[in-house]
C-alpha cells in the first residue's frame, strides 16, 4: 500500500508555482483535446495538496516533466487501492459503481439555460417568509440576481474556443477582454466583489473546502471547487477545468447559502416543494397537496402530493455528504439517511395506507441534487431494509402497498425533464417510472441502468423545454455587452 506520507514528501521536493503551473497545463491540454478517458480529478485534488503541502520556497526545486508524471502516476495508484471498492459481487458492483459515479458524474453535467430560469423561479419568484434574495445579497453584497448574470457572462468565456474561430485556443484563464467587457456592462466594484467571493487566493480558501480527512477518501470528493471555481494565480483568474464552472452555476447559491446561512436548509425545503407544483399545473396533472391530504385523512406522516394513478411525491432538498457518498457503508448511510430519504419513505407508505390500503402505489422522492441512489431496490438493499420494515412492523403497514421496487429517487432536473416529457405527449409519470424501473431491474448488464436520468436520456428524448415557468425566464438576464468580446479577443 502507497502511503500518503510517499505523495506528501514527493510534493514538499518541489516548488508550488511549478506543481500547480504543471498541472493547469496538463488539464488545459486534456481540454484541448477533448480527452473524456483521462481522470483530471485527480489533478484537481492534486492542485489543492500543493497548496496545502508545500511553498515557493528557494530551498525546493521546480518539478521537471519526468518527476510531474512520476507523482501523477503515484496518485493514481494511491487512488487504486481504495479498499472501498469491490466487484467480487453484483452487490458490491452496483455499491461501487455509485462511489465512481459520485466521483466522476458531476464533471460531465452539461449546461442548460434551464438551470438559470430554474433559479430565477425558485429563488426570486417564489415567495415565502424566509427572503432568499436578501439574505443572499446581506452575505455576499451582490444582488442574486447580478450573481446570476455575472457568473452566465463568465461562463461564456470560459468556452469561447467552442465557438470554432481558429484564433480562439482555449488556455483556462480570464483574458483582458473579459475585464474590459465586463466593466463596459457593470461597475468595477461588481467586478472586484464578484472575483473575490468565487476565487481563491491563497492556502487558507484550500483548507475547507474538502470535509473528508482521509487523502485518499479526497481523491473521491472531487466536487469541491463549487464555491471557489477560480484561482488567482501568477496575476491571472484561472480555472482547473472548465465543467467546475457549470457546477458552480448550477449550484453555488444553495451551497453558499447552506453553509453561511442556518435558516436556510429548512426554509429551502418550502420553496422545493412548491416549485414541484409549477409542472403539475402546467401540464394539468391533478393532485392532492400535503395540506389537503392531512385535512382529510388526519396524518402525521404524509406525502407532499398524491397524483391520479396511485402516485406519490416526496421533495427532500437535500445533498449527499461526501462521506455517504465516498465511503456508503450500510451504518453511515442508514446514520445520514435517517432523517431524509428513510423518512420521506415512510412517509409515502403511511399516505398510500391511508389514502386507500387495496392498491399498490408508486413512491417518486425529489431530492435537489442528485443523490446516487437511483431506485428503491438497490436503496432496500443498502440501507433500508431494517428501519423500513421496523417503522411497517410498528404501523401495521403493509410494504406491499408500495414496494421498494415501485420507488425512485430523481434529481430536480429529472423532475423538470419528466415535466417536459408529460408537456410533449411522449410519456405519462407512470410510464416513465415503469420503464425507468424495468430498466434497473434488468438481468442484461448492457441494458441495466444506475439512475433514474439514464432512462429519461435514452427512452424519452426532449428537444428543448417549452415549459412555461423554464422556457425563456433565463433571458431577464441581462449579459449582452456593449462591443463583441471576440473582436476584443
Amino acid at each position: 500500500m502507497i502511503d500518503f506520507e510517499l505523495i506528501k514528501g514527493r510534493i514538499q521536493k518541489h516548488r508550488l508555482s511549478s506543481i500547480v503551473t504543471k498541472s493547469l497545463e496538463l488539464l488545459n491540454e486534456v481540454q484541448r483535446r477533448d480527452d473524456k478517458g483521462f481522470p483530471f480529478w485527480n489533478i484537481l485534488v492534486l492542485i489543492r495538496w500543493a497548496y496545502l503541502y508545500t511553498t515557493d520556497s528557494p530551498l525546493r526545486k521546480p518539478i521537471q516533466p519526468h518527476e510531474f508524471n512520476q507523482l501523477c502516476t503515484l496518485i493514481r495508484d494511491f487512488e487504486a487501492e481504495y479498499d472501498g471498492l469491490c466487484f467480487k459481487n453484483k452487490r458490491e458492483v452496483n455499491r461501487s459503481m455509485r462511489i465512481i459515479a459520485y466521483q466522476q458524474f458531476p464533471h460531465q453535467e452539461k449546461f442548460h439555460n434551464s438551470i438559470l430560469s430554474r433559479h430565477l423561479v425558485i429563488y426570486t419568484k417564489l415567495q415565502g417568509k424566509f427572503n432568499i434574495p436578501n439574505e443572499f445579497e446581506k452575505l455576499t453584497e451582490i444582488k442574486l440576481k447580478s450573481f446570476l448574470e455575472y457568473a452566465y457572462f463568465t461562463f461564456f468565456f470560459f468556452n469561447f474556443d467552442k465557438l470554432g474561430k481558429d484564433t480562439l485556443r482555449y488556455e483556462g484563464d480570464l483574458f483582458e477582454s473579459y475585464f474590459t467587457l465586463f466593466k463596459s456592462k457593470w461597475s468595477v466594484s461588481e467586478l472586484k466583489k464578484f472575483l473575490t467571493l468565487i476565487t481563491i487566493t491563497d492556502k487558507s480558501h484550500f483548507e475547507n473546502l474538502q470535509r473528508l480527512t482521509s487523502e485518499r477518501l479526497q481523491l473521491y470528493e472531487t466536487n469541491f471547487f463549487i464555491t471557489k471555481p477560480l484561482i488567482y494565480f501568477r496575476g491571472q483568474y484561472r480555472i482547473a477545468h472548465r465543467s467546475l464552472f457549470v457546477q458552480t452555476l448550477k449550484h453555488f447559491i444553495y451551497n453558499y447559502l447552506k453553509q453561511n446561512h442556518t435558516q436556510f436548509p429548512e426554509e429551502f425545503g418550502k420553496y422545493l416543494e412548491r416549485y414541484l407544483q409549477l409542472g403539475l399545473l402546467e401540464n394539468n396533472i391533478s393532485f392532492l397537496t400535503e395540506k389537503e391530504l392531512k385535512a382529510k385523512y388526519q396524518l402525521t406522516k404524509i406525502a407532499d402530493y398524491c397524483l391520479d394513478n396511485n402516485i406519490l411525491i416526496e421533495s427532500k432538498a437535500i445533498e449527499l455528504h461526501p462521506r455517504t457518498g465516498v465511503m456508503r457503508t450500510k451504518d453511515i448511510l442508514e446514520g445520514d439517511l435517517d432523517t431524509t430519504i428513510i423518512k420521506a419513505y415512510t412517509q409515502l407508505l403511511s399516505t398510500a395506507a391511508a389514502v386507500d390500503s387495496t392498491k399498490q402505489w408508486w413512491g417518486v422522492i425529489v431530492t435537489y441534487k442528485e443523490m446516487y441512489i437511483g431506485f428503491g431496490d438497490d436503496a432496500w438493499i443498502e440501507f433500508m431494509s431494517d428501519p423500513v420494515q421496523k417503522f411497517c412492523s410498528e404501523n401495521n403497514i403493509d410494504l406491499g402497498i408500495l414496494p421498494p421496487q415501485n420507488l425512485c429517487f430523481i434529481s430536480i432536473d429529472d423532475w423538470d425533464y419528466m415535466m417536459q416529457v408529460v408537456k410533449d405527449g411522449k410519456a405519462t409519470i407512470r410510464q416513465m417510472l415503469e420503464k425507468a424501473t424495468q430498466l434497473n431491474a434488468s438481468p442484461d448488464p448492457a441494458e441495466k441502468i444506475l439512475l433514474f436520468d439514464q432512462a429519461l436520456q435514452k427512452h424519452f428524448p426532449i428537444k428543448n423545454y417549452t415549459l412555461k415557468y423554464l422556457a425563456d425566464v433565463h433571458l431577464e438576464l441581462d449579459i449582452i455587452p456593449n462591443e463583441d468580446p471576440l473582436i476584443l479577443y
